[in-house]
């Protein structure tokens, strides 16, 4: 029988050379590195004329993670949804 303990070890074990990876590239823990992207949210904004969803600014901080890691910086509005005059 498998314990959650063993599952949760299991997977924790390929994902702690990409977490050795962030951190070197970075300079700072994985925690304060999650923590800092965990503090970007994408919100859906609505009005009369439809609804946006946006992202929030980028802070300095997670500009700088994202300079060291070089992928690109998420869009700042995604899915936009037009209301038909009448709807």
């Amino acid at each position: 029988m498998r314990t959650a303990s063993a599952a949760t070890s299991s997977c924790a074990g390929p994902a702690l050379p990409l977490i050795r990876v962030v951190e070197n590239a970075i300079g700072h823990t994985w925690r304060n590195t999650r923590h800092e992207l965990d503090r970007m949210h994408l919100v859906t904004l609505a009005t009369g004329h439809g609804e946006v969803a946006q992202r929030s600014a980028t802070t300095p901080a997670q500009r700088d993670i994202l300079r060291a890691l070089h992928p690109p910086e998420p869009p700042r509005f995604f899915d936009f949804t037009l209301t038909r005059p009448g709807d």
